[in-house]
């Protein structure tokens, strides 16, 4: 399948997460309540980078890298952009895959070559995956680079070690994050949770050592201000200071000699 850039559906982003979210219950009982709050929590998320993505879409094939619970996947097809997912494990989503006929493969893709031919797709999206890889990320990434074309572009995001919340956390004695809680997601969801957050600059390294040359960067804090007094001061600074909001997103071609 392969449309030209006028070519998408013109439903609106609003009304295909709505659609969404009526058919969040298609999850298994073990992964609803997961995929609900995984929902509320990205719905900004996902208007922000499907308007990213209409921005950089030239043509061509789309990438999408690590896809349950398929929120993304399925606000692509609606939007008509010809994407393919790999997946860990996508039975865990059998059911809201096939009602909607999603094309989402199963790869390990800390493990497995990804299926797919140099240079085969225009756009690849790697987002909110990296900090869940806790084998090799350089493999990974350099697969990545592999099927990526070389006008193509990736988009890739990931959250921010360095957002403003994260850092008073750490000054209360909370840690960056709960490992425990993170390492439980294995056998409650079936991926690794966040293995490690990044700051900006280790992520600049790892993208330019496997390949990519970096056309932008943005920081996103997908939220609007919050009125209570205990975070309207860190909505304010996230406001004014980007680098301190809660997500990072790159925007990389592939370097060519």
């Amino acid at each position: 399948m392969s449309i030209k850039k006028q070519d998408y559906q013109h439903q609106k982003t609003e009304d295909i997460l709505a659609e969404l979210e009526k058919e969040l219950n298609l999850l298994p009982p073990s992964l609803r309540d997961w995929g609900e709050d995984y929902f509320r929590d990205s719905r900004e998320r996902y208007i922000s980078q499907l308007s990213l993505i209409k921005r950089h879409y030239a043509g061509g094939e789309i990438l999408e890298v690590g896809a349950v619970p398929c929120h993304m996947t399925f606000c692509l097809r609606r939007k008509g952009f010809p994407v393919t997912s790999l997946d860990l494990e996508p039975d865990r989503a059998a059911a809201f895959i096939q009602k909607h006929k999603l094309p989402i493969l199963k790869c390990d893709i800390e493990r497995e070559r990804i299926p797919f031919p140099d240079e085969h797709f225009m756009m690849i999206l790697c987002t909110e995956v990296f900090e869940h890889l806790r084998i090799d990320p350089i493999i990974t990434l350099r697969e990545i680079n592999r099927v990526l074309h070389r006008q193509g572009k990736l988009i890739f995001s990931t959250p921010n070690l360095y957002t403003l919340d994260r850092m008073i956390k750490y000054l209360r004695g909370g840690g960056m994050d709960d490992p425990l809680y993170e390492y439980k997601k294995l056998s409650k969801v079936g991926h690794m949770g966040h293995f490690r957050i990044y700051t900006t600059r280790q992520i600049k390294q790892f993208l330019t050592y496997c390949g990519f040359t970096i056309q932008e960067i943005q920081y996103e804090m997908y939220h609007k201000m919050r009125k209570q007094p205990r975070f309207y001061f860190r909505d304010v600074c996230m406001r004014l200071i980007p680098k301190l909001r809660r997500f990072q997103i790159f925007i990389a071609g592939k370097y060519s000699a």
